[in-house]
This record gives structure tokens, C-alpha cells and sequence, in this order.
């Protein structure tokens, strides 16, 4: 498993590398993370942050191999044209779950997110409120995304607002 209090700080945040090591460190803990995101999004359409392009990729593959499970994975080092034919797949629902290493922090928006999942923890307040944000867009007057413990569009709200 991982502990938040294990994790090294560099620059004022968590280790990328080091978070993505405790992950993969054995294959119990990312199938672990992977159950649990995929039970709770339950054929919903969402996001994965994660701590690295490894980690990313390989959590997009296992998840792949899941019962109706569509998955891919994006990062910086994804060519242009990949990355935006991946992106459009997930517009159109062609897949549910994208798991990306800081590309989606910023600037990428999609009406029908429904739910983030953040396995990259961070200090950062403002870092956090951009990844929740992903999933905070008003679809049908409704801002439906869930993570960890936001089970309302108010808990949401207040946890951005805070």
C-alpha cells in the first residue's frame, strides 16, 4: 500500500517519481487502485491523474484488459496526432477511462466527465482544484463528477471553494 507520509517532498510537492514507485512497487497495489476506480465508475466516462508517464500507460493497459472497460493513456510524450485522436475517441465515448501524467491539468475540458480520480496527491491547492476542476463541468445543469468522498455537486462546490 502507500502512505501519504512516506512520500518524499521535492520543491514543495510530492515526488512524482517516488509516488509512481510506491505504486508499482508491486503489482497488488495498481490492481488494487485500478478495482476500486473502476467499481466506482462503474461505465461512467472519467480521468485518471497519475504520478508518471509509466504509471499511465500501464494502468491504461491492465484497464484495458477488464470486462468492458475501454481505456488509453496520454502524456507529454504522446505524439501530437496520437494524443489528439485519443482525446477525441474519449469526446465521442469511444473511451471511459483516460488516464493521463499532467496533460489534462490544465486546459482540457470535456462536458461529460463524470467522475476524477487523483492517484498523483499533491500540496499544491491550486494543482488539486485544476485536476477536481476536469470534472466540475456543468452538464445538463448538473455537475455530476465524483471523487473521493464528493458524492454531491455542493460537497464539490465547497471543496473548490475552500
Amino acid at each position: 500500500g502507500i502512505s501519504i507520509e512516506d512520500l518524499q517532498v521535492k520543491a514543495g510537492d510530492y515526488s512524482d517519481s517516488d509516488i509512481a514507485e510506491q505504486i508499482t512497487r508491486d503489482e497488488k497495489t495498481m490492481l488494487a487502485m485500478l478495482d476500486a476506480t473502476i467499481q466506482k465508475a462503474n461505465g461512467r466516462q472519467g480521468v485518471v491523474f497519475t504520478p508518471g508517464v509509466d504509471v499511465a500507460m500501464k494502468a491504461a493497459k491492465v484497464a484495458g484488459e477488464y470486462p468492458n472497460v475501454t481505456a488509453a493513456a496520454v502524456s507529454g510524450k504522446t505524439p501530437i496526432e496520437e494524443r489528439f485522436a485519443i482525446i477525441e475517441a474519449f469526446k465521442r465515448g469511444q473511451i471511459k477511462i483516460l488516464f493521463g501524467c499532467d496533460v489534462f491539468i490544465e486546459g482540457f475540458d470535456h462536458d461529460g466527465i463524470e467522475w476524477v480520480t487523483i492517484w498523483r496527491p499533491t500540496k499544491s491547492r491550486g494543482r488539486f482544484a485544476q485536476m477536481i476542476g476536469r470534472g466540475l463541468r456543468i452538464l445538463n445543469d448538473l455537475a455530476h463528477a465524483f471523487s473521493y468522498g464528493f458524492d454531491s455537486p455542493e460537497l464539490r462546490r465547497q471543496a473548490i471553494a475552500n
